[in-house]
């Protein structure tokens, strides 16, 4: 568990996390087909995909980010699950 003097924003914790030092260390290794999903609070990364701010209509943005939401989408409703399985704030 990790433990800071505040409540640190998550993507300070992704920062500092093993699992963003791994997908890094795995990228710079030469594997480009692993990811993540992030929200719009965290830097796009090659293995952080994040949605891209402001598109222009009917770019391959625009059609990146119609894609990316859904998908994000779902894995906040498995994490909300998860919160309330394990009791988790």
């Amino acid at each position: 568990m990790f433990k800071f003097s505040r409540d640190p924003h998550d993507s300070y914790i992704w920062r500092m996390s093993q699992v963003q030092a791994e997908l890094e260390r795995c990228f710079n290794n030469g594997d480009h087909n692993s990811w993540l999903l992030g929200d719009s609070g965290y830097p796009q990364q090659p293995w952080l995909m994040t949605p891209i701010l402001h598109p222009i209509a009917g770019t391959l943005e625009e059609q990146y980010n119609n894609s990316h939401a859904p998908a994000r989408n779902c894995i906040e409703r498995c994490f909300g699950v998860l919160k309330g399985d394990f009791d988790v704030c």
